[in-house]
C-alpha cells in the first residue's frame, strides 16, 4: 500500500510539473505571436502614409496637367495627406521670386536648387515630389493644412498658377 501511495504522488508531482512546463511554452507562443502580430500593424501603418503620399502626388501631377490645357480656367482641387504633416509649402517651378524662401526655409530651399523637389511638407516627407510647369505669385507659398485641404489651381497656357483656395 505504501508503495502506491508513492507511486500516485511521483506520478501527480509528474503531471504538475507537465502541466506547468505546457502553461509557460502557451505563454511564449502567445506573447510571440502577440509580437509579431504589433511590428506587422506597425508596418502596415507605416506603409499606409506612404501610399497616402504617392497617391497626393499622383492626384496633383495629373489635375497640373489638365489644367495646362485649359488656359483662363479655374479648379479648386480638394487633396488629402496623412494627419501627421500640418504645413504645405510650394515653390515656383522656375525659382523666380524665391528668395524671401532661400531665408526662411534653407533645408528646404537647398532641396529646391537641387531639382528634384519644389513640394515640402512639415515633417519633411520621404518621397521628393516635383510638379513642373508651376508659377507660383511671389515665387512660393506655405500653408498649414490638416488632412484634407484644398489648392486653387489656374491655367495660364504654359503653365499652372498654384495657390492656396
Amino acid at each position: 500500500k505504501t508503495a502506491r501511495v508513492k507511486k500516485t504522488k511521483t506520478m501527480k508531482q509528474g503531471q504538475t510539473i507537465t502541466e506547468l512546463f505546457i502553461y509557460v511554452l502557451s505563454a511564449v507562443v502567445f506573447l510571440t505571436i502577440l509580437l509579431f502580430g504589433y511590428r506587422a500593424v506597425l508596418g502596415i501603418l507605416d506603409n499606409q502614409d506612404t501610399v497616402v503620399l504617392v497617391d497626393f502626388r499622383t492626384q496633383l501631377e495629373s489635375q497640373v496637367e489638365k489644367m495646362l490645357l485649359r488656359k483662363g480656367s479655374v479648379n479648386i482641387a480638394k487633396f488629402t495627406l496623412p494627419s501627421t504633416y500640418t504645413k504645405l509649402c510650394m515653390v515656383d517651378s522656375s525659382g523666380n521670386d524665391a528668395t524671401f524662401f532661400r531665408n526662411e526655409y534653407p533645408a528646404y530651399y537647398r532641396a529646391f536648387l537641387s531639382g528634384t523637389e519644389n513640394l515640402f511638407l512639415n515633417p519633411k516627407q520621404d518621397i521628393r515630389v516635383y510638379i513642373p510647369s508651376v508659377e507660383i505669385e511671389n515665387g512660393f507659398f506655405c500653408m498649414n493644412i490638416n488632412a484634407d485641404f484644398r489648392l486653387r489651381l489656374e491655367g495660364k497656357g504654359r503653365t499652372v498658377q498654384v495657390s492656396p483656395a
